[in-house]
């Protein structure tokens, strides 16, 4: 055993076969170290008493085509045109400031 594995393997971490496990408390303590290499594409067993007990599985998000929403909106030819007097009265957007009745 490698020097470097015996550090992990007393650290609750170890590489087997290209899957890393890593021991409950490890994992407890330190859950952003296995999470990360999860992201980056690595298998990660987390173990309790050597034996495994959970796999975290990294999640891919779903790509966002453009024109997703095609034909489902609607917008109006006259939605720039200025908005009608009693809707600015409303939210008070009539006047240059306070001071204007």
């Amino acid at each position: 055993m490698t020097p470097r594995a015996a550090l992990d393997r007393a650290a609750g971490r170890a590489d087997v076969g290209g899957v890393t496990t890593v021991a409950v408390g490890e994992a407890k303590t330190h859950l952003s170290r296995p999470l990360r290499r999860v992201e980056q594409g690595e298998e990660v067993v987390i173990e309790r008493d050597g034996r495994p007990v959970a796999r975290p599985v990294r999640v891919e998000r779903p790509r966002r085509e453009s024109g997703h929403c095609a034909g489902r909106l609607h917008v109006p030819d006259d939605v720039d045109d200025p908005s009608p007097d009693h809707l600015l009265d409303l939210v008070g957007g009539r006047g240059g400031g306070p001071e204007d009745p």
